[in-house]
């Protein structure tokens, strides 16, 4: 087991640390990141040069048909959807991309989920968040009861300022 420790960070932060380590130098090393943290989808990423990728699977189903999701971007499920042209000793078969589709032929409740890790980012910045004591960049008072921004409403003042990168 290994154990990391940097003072005044949480684990997520440590997360992403490791992450961009990893990307940075190890080029033909993929990351699964496994946890139900919703924060944590601010990480995805998908490297065309390289087809390296980071993807968040949360551990967490979601309705009655109990869907797990793992999150990824949109240039991944391109990557993963563009068909592979074999040869007949299939040498040249992808192996990462034949890792995922393992995943996912093994357990038919878990799907991919094309996320934006820049909106989760953004989403935070104008909404807050109570659980890591992020406040809002706005917030007022209606009638006396405390109000701010809600996701809905954030993804509408993005779309309508063009703000779509943090």
């Amino acid at each position: 087991m290994h154990v990391a420790q940097v003072e005044h960070c949480e684990a997520d932060d440590i997360v992403a640390l490791c992450k961009e380590v990893v990307f940075e130098k190890y080029h033909n090393y993929n990351i699964i990141i496994v946890s139900a943290d919703a924060d944590l989808r601010q990480l995805i990423d998908f490297n065309n040069m390289t087809n390296q990728y980071c993807a968040v699977y949360n551990t967490t189903s979601k309705g009655k048909t109990g869907k797990r999701y793992m999150y990824v971007t949109q240039e991944f499920l391109d990557w993963y959807n563009k068909p592979e042209e074999c040869d007949i000793f299939f040498s040249n078969i992808d192996a990462n991309k034949q890792y995922i589709k393992d995943i996912l032929n093994a357990n038919q409740l878990i799907e991919l989920s094309v996320d934006n890790p820049n909106e989760v980012v953004l989403s935070k910045i104008f909404c807050g968040d109570d659980g890591d004591c992020v406040p809002s960049f706005y917030d007022w008072y209606v009638n006396g009861k405390f109000t701010r921004i809600t996701p809905a409403k954030a993804k509408k003042i993005r779309e309508t300022v063009g703000i779509n990168n943090v």
